[in-house]
């Protein structure tokens, strides 16, 4: 599994601005993500943040019978970002749905 995403800097107000990733694939199936920023003026790093966020994936099993069970229907599954040809779903990193409502009803 891929753990570390660097990204090309991007510039704002002057400052260059540098982001890395760091994917911690623990071991109860969840992901640590960690988000690095540098900034940069006169090729100096004057500042550094980082960011943690705890992503606990689910299944697409999981997603598709909870529609079901509120009445909704898959009409679209399409991977993140889109894709021509689009790849089989196990194939898919990351993908989107959009799902519609059988009887016609809003489910608010």
């Amino acid at each position: 599994m891929q753990r570390f995403y660097f990204y090309n800097p991007f510039y704002n107000d002057g400052n260059r601005i540098n982001l890395t990733q760091v994917w911690d694939h623990n071991a109860d199936g969840s992901i640590t993500f960690n988000l690095l920023y540098s900034f940069e003026r006169d090729e100096k790093i004057f500042q550094r943040e980082t960011f943690e966020e705890h992503y606990i994936p689910f299944s697409y099993g999981m997603i598709e019978s909870k529609l079901e069970e509120l009445g909704y229907e898959v009409i679209s599954l399409r991977s993140m970002p889109c894709r021509n040809p689009e790849p089989d779903f196990a194939e898919m990193d990351w993908y989107r749905l959009l799902a519609q409502r059988q009887d016609g009803k809003e489910n608010w």
